[in-house]
């Protein structure tokens, strides 16, 4: 999503097991994302349930991608040993607001 928010469909929350926290991992080069559920640690985001899925605000890792945030984009997630990976080296598809950013695994 717009911002630095990662907007997570109903399919890629559920492959998470619908945690209420979750660990990102970041790589630059190349560019992906990794999300793993997690309990409460310093690291860790809130995941916010929403109509569609979850969002997590993610604004400061992704900052470190030096992505463009003013257009959405929607990103295909693989499921990895209980975590999603998203590969943000892809040029992504922009959305339209009210869409699914993250699509399922």
């Amino acid at each position: 999503q717009r911002g630095g928010s990662l907007g997570l469909n109903k399919a890629a929350i559920e492959a998470l097991g619908r945690p209420m926290r979750a660990r990102l991992a970041v790589r630059i080069t190349p560019p992906l994302i990794g999300i793993r559920p997690s309990e409460e640690h310093p690291d860790s985001y809130t995941v916010q349930d929403n109509a569609r899925g979850a969002v997590i605000n993610a604004k400061s890792a992704v900052l470190r991608l030096n992505l463009d945030l003013t257009i959405a984009r929607r990103y295909p997630a693989e499921l990895v040993e209980g975590g999603l990976i998203i590969d943000l080296s892809q040029p992504g598809i922009p959305v339209s607001r009210g869409s699914e950013d993250i699509e399922s695994p």
